[in-house]
């Protein structure tokens, strides 16, 4: 980014040793966990209105979360589930435009392990623009 923001947010995530075991066999209850997803959200939020401001155009934005994406997909790897398709492949198998409308009314999948899943419209949108990207 071509300037440092002018208000920052820290988000830090403290890491604890673990504690032995009481000797009594008990378990300790566990540690609460922060809120990641509202913390998440926050820092996506910030990113891109830093972005915007600094005179990146959209489009560069998706690039950025592309190759982000593609950074963390290389590190998911293949995807558990055999039957199930990696979701950066999509555009090989289905025309990308056609799957606006079932990502909006929710999809059921082909395999009885996938839960069913909707979109909203925004959401459909950051979808589609991402997997035009993998046209490429």
């Amino acid at each position: 980014m071509a300037q440092a923001a002018t208000q920052t947010m820290p988000i830090t995530a403290k890491t604890t040793k673990p504690k032995p075991a009481p000797a009594n066999g008990a378990t300790a209850a566990p540690a609460a966990l922060p809120n990641r997803e509202k913390a998440i959200q926050i820092l996506s939020k910030s990113i891109y209105k830093e972005l915007r401001e600094n005179g990146y155009e959209p489009k560069q934005i998706v690039a950025l979360a592309t190759e982000i994406i593609s950074l963390v997909t290389t590190d998911i790897g293949d995807s558990p589930l055999a039957i199930a398709p990696p979701f950066r492949t999509l555009h090989l198998k289905y025309p990308i435009e056609s799957l606006e409308r079932p990502l909006t009314e929710g999809i059921i999948a082909g395999h009885p392990t996938m839960p069913q899943f909707r979109f909203d419209r925004d959401q459909v949108g950051n979808i589609i623009a991402y997997l035009k990207t993998l046209e490429r």
